[in-house]
């Protein structure tokens, strides 16, 4: 699988990608050029730079990587795993709201939950150190991980969608930390596991997810005031398979991959109703039999 969720915002913070098997890309010269990195991972994987475009660091949700691609100062035993692969989207960087040193790792798994750690990008000249490790946010089982700002747009909401669940839960970052107190939604079709993507649009209002071992694919609003998730609409059985998922930058068209003979690249034109969206004018833009992993 190609997947690389990088989930951090700024301009030069979105240019160092490190993910897969020893891959990267470094996008500063306007272009993507291959780079490498100390990642050995079918999945998870999440990147950060400064916003000059410098690396800082990366993970593939157990390991952390300083930008010299050797392990952080504590930068083990992390709880991204999974029961059969690294989850899906098993780590994201957050930097905390009007910090200039502080980062969180959250990680997903469908052992451990919802977990996150602490860096601080500060000490041991620059190159970080974790400086606490784990802190368990919730003991339901997921892979799943998508981020978007606050209404404020400040803070950041970090969302997970649980299996066996219709659940939605958003844990919201400010800058004294991450909130004690999340934002459930029980909305939407059930998850029977949670193997694939959950991304919103970057106005912040619209949720995607799919469930490949499901062949679910569904999509819903947000409200980036409140954290909740409401209208949430699925299909189910229409592409086999269906592993990532993304939107344009405008917002009006969700991405979705899947495999085999209804597999490809699907693009699904948004609208105010989600059910319409995911039932009228979906287009195959790219068809074929090969494995699709997540996109970005």
């Amino acid at each position: 699988f190609l997947l690389f969720p990088i989930f951090i915002f700024a301009q030069g913070e979105f240019n160092q990608w490190r993910f897969g098997y020893g891959s990267g890309l470094d996008f500063n010269s306007g272009s993507p050029t291959s780079t490498w990195s100390s990642i050995q991972s079918t999945e998870a994987a999440a990147s950060v730079s400064d916003c000059n475009g410098d690396l800082l660091f990366y993970t593939d949700g157990q390991t952390v990587w300083s930008s010299n691609n050797i392990q952080m100062d504590e930068g083990y035993d992390l709880r991204g795993v999974g029961s059969v692969y690294p989850g899906t989207q098993g780590a994201i960087i957050i930097k905390r709201p009007k910090s200039s040193a502080i980062y969180y790792i959250f990680t997903a798994s469908d052992i451990y939950g919802i977990n996150y750690s602490v860096i601080n990008m500060a000490v041991n000249g620059g190159l970080g150190k974790v400086i606490q490790k784990n802190v368990k946010l919730s003991g339901s089982l997921t892979q799943k991980l998508g981020v978007t700002y606050h209404q404020n747009e400040e803070d950041i909401w970090v969302m997970t969608h649980y299996e066996n669940s219709n659940i939605y839960e958003a844990f919201l970052v400010t800058q004294t930390g991450v909130s004690p107190t999340s934002v459930k939604s029980g909305v939407g079709p059930t998850f029977t596991s949670s193997h694939g993507d959950i991304k919103f649009n970057q106005q912040g209002n619209k949720v995607g997810a799919v469930v490949q071992d499901q062949d679910l694919i569904t999509l819903a609003d947000f409200n980036n005031f409140t954290g909740k998730v409401s209208n949430s609409n699925g299909i189910i059985g229409a592409y086999n398979s269906p592993h990532g998922c993304e939107f344009s930058v405008s917002g009006n068209k969700f991405y979705v991959t899947a495999w085999g003979n209804s597999g490809g690249v699907i693009q699904f034109n948004v609208s105010n109703n989600n059910s319409t969206t995911l039932s009228v004018g979906e287009t195959n833009i790219s068809s074929g039999f090969k494995p699709h992993g997540s996109l970005q």
